[in-house]
């Protein structure tokens, strides 16, 4: 059986993953820079599929601990 959570954990748990996706949203970004800049399409292409997807998470765990604050606009980087 699995250990009861509290809710303060539970809300610290979301905290870090949320910042680990935009970490991680980061780091690709940074790679999608670096194909570019060495002219290697289809590198960036899908660096930037991966940053999207954890800006996607970054999203939905921001949503989840201050509902109502995420932007209806795509994030543009």
């Amino acid at each position: 059986m699995a250990a009861q959570v509290t809710a303060g954990e539970l809300l610290e748990r979301i905290a870090r993953a949320r910042d680990w996706a935009q970490g991680e949203a980061d780091r690709h970004y940074a790679l999608v820079a670096a194909h570019v800049s060495a002219d290697e399409t289809t590198q960036a292409l899908a660096q930037q599929s991966r940053a999207a997807a954890f800006e996607a998470v970054r999203v939905v765990l921001e949503e989840i601990l201050q509902p109502g604050t995420h932007s209806a606009d795509p994030v543009e980087r």
